[in-house]
């Protein structure tokens, strides 16, 4: 793993995603589904729910719902084991998209700190880029990545950069441009 320095002084470390030998229940091919759309298909768990809204492909394990408090003090349930994936249509690179993201994005404009770590990814010989954003419900790992076309921003749950839920990890490594 090397470490490159950016424009903004956010340390970005290059590395590769490789598929985890440790078994578990995605790592056997029979155990796994596969979501395919007109850009991409990717694997997931067979006991995972997709579901599609508003343009955003969400994959979560519906077994790990847990309790959260909102601001009216109310409890509900949210996923805590996700891959979010949203779709924008772009021609900028990677790093030229998430800078941009970075500077004119009002979630991110004001909490560039709360990126704790920034780092270049390999997933299936496609270039990426990942980085953590703690936010006020925990942390979220943000793996953006092109096919030249469009923009997909996979949002997952993280504790940091490299200690993400396995089925979580799986599902990215498996996403393949057609």
């Amino acid at each position: 793993i090397s470490v490159l320095e950016t424009p903004s002084s956010t340390a970005t470390t290059t590395t590769s995603i490789a598929p985890t030998n440790t078994p578990s229940a995605t790592s056997n091919q029979s155990n796994l589904k596969t979501y395919t759309t007109a850009e991409y298909s990717i694997q997931y768990p067979a006991g995972w729910t997709v579901t599609k809204e508003q343009g955003q492909v969400e994959i979560y394990n519906p077994k790990t719902m847990v309790d959260a408090a909102t601001n009216g003090g109310r409890t509900k349930k949210i996923k805590s084991e996700y891959v979010n994936i949203a779709e924008t249509v772009s021609t900028q690179s990677v790093k030229a998209y998430v800078d941009n993201m970075l500077k004119t994005n009002p979630a991110f404009m004001n909490v560039s700190a709360s990126v704790l770590q920034r780092e270049e990814l390999t997933i299936n010989n496609v270039k990426a880029e990942a980085m953590i954003d703690e936010g006020e419900a925990g942390s979220a790992k943000i793996v953006t990545i092109s096919n030249g076309k469009k923009i997909f921003t996979i949002y997952t749950s993280a504790m940091d950069i490299h200690q993400q839920n396995k089925a979580e990890v799986q599902i990215i490594n498996s996403l393949k441009f057609k």
